[in-house]
């Protein structure tokens, strides 16, 4: 016997990735955690279906321009923030 309530009943009617509410992230730091929380994030569709909320990476700060930059283009970030407090404006 199966449930079609499974995972979160929120969202268990939802068949396409456009009925499924999108949550913004802002992600603080993009050394081994950064990358593994944006990694968890992009492939959080893939191993829940339905997810909760679908993610929508923001953007990423960190402390070396150069190093956010990159990590923002490897990780998926819409943008970066050099200022932690830009984050949550």
């Amino acid at each position: 016997m199966s449930d079609p309530h499974v995972g979160f009943v929120t969202q268990a009617s939802a068949s396409q990735a456009a009925e499924v509410a999108e949550i913004g992230v802002g992600m603080l730091g993009y050394a081994f955690m950064g990358k593994a929380h944006s990694n968890a994030y992009r492939t959080l569709e893939y191993m829940t279906w339905p997810p909760p909320l679908r993610p929508v990476l923001v953007a990423i700060a960190g402390r070396n321009e150069a190093a956010v930059c990159e990590a923002a283009r490897r990780f998926g970030f819409a943008s970066h923030v050099m200022d932690w407090r830009a984050l949550i404006a």
